[in-house]
């Protein structure tokens, strides 16, 4: 099938099967030998993506806590709707917040938190902000280190973390 261009359209009715498209092929799809999608989750250098799983919303609020108390002007999201526990219907709950880590505030020797169970945390960002997160966790909270995936900008660290 030809495009708008007069172009060949790999895809008979101009979109990938079942996806509902009828128009013509985007010139950036259509013109590019390869369409390479990525996922950034920090928004500069100073950001770090935490995301935390198999944990209720207690569990969460108090990982989500130390790093509210370690990080200046950051506060947690809101209470998300619905059920308490780590898993809403048989399908898993992720946690997840973006933390600036340009201010870190020294912790001192702050008794730590209560920390039912264990909360599994992936870490991402920039080498040295991940790197801070995981200290300021790992300052908190007993941190195991279960993955490291080193990237070309971004860096992933996850942690088993518990009391």
């Amino acid at each position: 099938m030809a495009d708008l261009s007069g172009r060949q359209s790999r895809y008979a009715a101009g979109g990938p099967p079942g996806s509902g498209y009828q128009g013509p092929v985007p010139r950036a799809l259509r013109d590019s030998p390869k369409v390479v999608m990525t996922m950034g989750t920090s928004e500069d250098e100073n950001s770090v993506s935490v995301h935390l799983t198999d944990c209720d919303r207690e569990a969460a609020g108090t990982v989500f806590g130390v790093l509210a108390t370690a990080y200046p002007g950051y506060s947690p999201a809101p209470e998300t709707p619905g059920g308490n526990g780590g898993s809403r219907e048989g399908h898993p709950v992720v946690w997840s917040t973006v933390v600036a880590t340009d201010a870190l505030r020294d912790l001192g020797t702050q008794a730590p938190p209560p920390l039912d169970g264990s909360v599994d945390a992936t870490v991402t960002g920039s080498a040295a902000g991940v790197e801070q997160v995981v200290g300021v966790l790992a300052s908190a909270f007993r941190a195991d280190e279960v993955g490291r995936v080193p990237g070309e900008h971004e860096f992933e660290v996850r942690l088993r973390l518990s009391r």
